[in-house]
């Protein structure tokens, strides 16, 4: 199968796409690099989003 070339709306979309993912990354390396940022630790975090999970299944089971 040959690769077809890609529409102007598809190269814009890819474009698009490359320059949020790049301003996303820069703002977490800035953010990363701030001493002012608050830190969760891992077993911080996993346990909150297992909270949050038991909660949405309990309220699904309803």
């Amino acid at each position: 199968m040959k690769d077809r070339p890609l529409s102007e709306a598809q190269l814009r979309s890819m474009r698009e796409h490359d320059a949020w993912l790049r301003a996303e990354v820069e703002q977490g390396m800035r953010e990363a690099d701030d001493p002012s940022v608050k830190r969760i630790q891992q077993e911080d975090a996993s346990a909150e989003w297992r909270r949050q999970r038991a909660e949405l299944v309990k309220r699904a089971s309803k």
